[in-house]
């Protein structure tokens, strides 16, 4: 999202249409919306937040590594990574 603002921005001002210090003020004020628009708080009595705790309780069950010190330990924080990656894909 911030490198699609960017973009859109760098597009405007290489067609010399407004001032840099303009296209800051407008990437701010688009970041601010989008951002506003796709991060909302919402209480519990909406019923979204069981979305997430079900992810949290499927990457529990599933990954071990996110629970377990000992069997399922990852050495390095690459390997932990790249097992949680496969579990998304």
């Amino acid at each position: 999202m911030h490198i699609m603002l960017n973009n859109i921005v760098l597009v405007i001002w290489l067609h010399g249409l407004p001032q840099l210090s303009h296209l800051q003020r407008l990437l701010e004020s688009l970041r601010q919306r989008v951002f506003r628009r796709l991060h909302r708080s919402v209480g519990k009595e909406t019923g979204e937040t069981a979305h997430m705790e079900r992810w949290n309780n499927t990457l529990r069950q599933r990954v071990g590594r996110m629970v377990r010190k000992t069997l399922s330990f990852s050495k390095d924080a690459t390997w932990h990574d790249g097992v949680i990656h496969w579990f998304n894909v």
